[in-house]
């Protein structure tokens, strides 16, 4: 009895100690912050969204809106070394209202000026992306898209379409 005992705590310790591995179904994939999200070419986690204020470094915020930082890991699991960009990860409203790119402002000059980083195979690397969005904005879906190219690189396929859930925190 003390042994069944002793493997239900462990288990239970385990499966709240990790985090859930989500692979798309019908084209998309939903998860929370925390989740692994498992693309055609490498994972990604969603490690955090922080609301930083109407201030970051030197730069303003518009009147009515507010700076957040996303912090996404990103582990490349192709056999080559992948491109990743500064837009590849869009925030939406939840209720889709609305959408927001990543601000073309320095963060730690982790993207060229063309706004590409290079994610070497096999590794994994954290990257940060910062937004502006509405001061009253709470509920928020991070969203990636795979996009495949054609031989001629000038056309594109959706592939599937990955969302992560958040909650800014007051």
């Amino acid at each position: 009895m003390r042994k069944l005992l002793l493997v239900l705590i462990l288990l239970t310790f385990t499966a709240c100690s990790q985090n859930r591995v989500i692979s798309p179904k019908e084209g998309y994939a939903v998860g929370e912050v925390g989740d692994i999200m498992q693309t055609a070419w490498f994972d990604f986690q969603v490690d955090s969204v922080v609301r930083i204020g109407n201030q970051y470094e030197n730069y303003q915020a518009a009147a009515g809106n507010q700076f957040i930082l996303l912090t996404v890991t990103i582990r490349n699991n192709y056999s080559e070394d992948l491109n990743v960009y500064l837009w590849d990860f869009a925030i939406f409203a939840r209720d889709g209202s609305a959408f927001w790119l990543a601000d073309d402002l320095p963060l730690a000059n982790q993207f060229s000026i063309d706004g590409e980083a290079v994610l070497t195979k096999k590794a994994a690397q954290t990257f940060s992306f910062l937004y502006e969005i509405p001061e009253d904005a709470v509920l928020g879906r991070v969203c990636f898209v795979e996009q495949y190219a054609s031989e001629d690189g000038l056309s594109y396929q959706q592939g599937d379409v990955f969302y992560v859930d958040f909650e800014l925190a007051e």
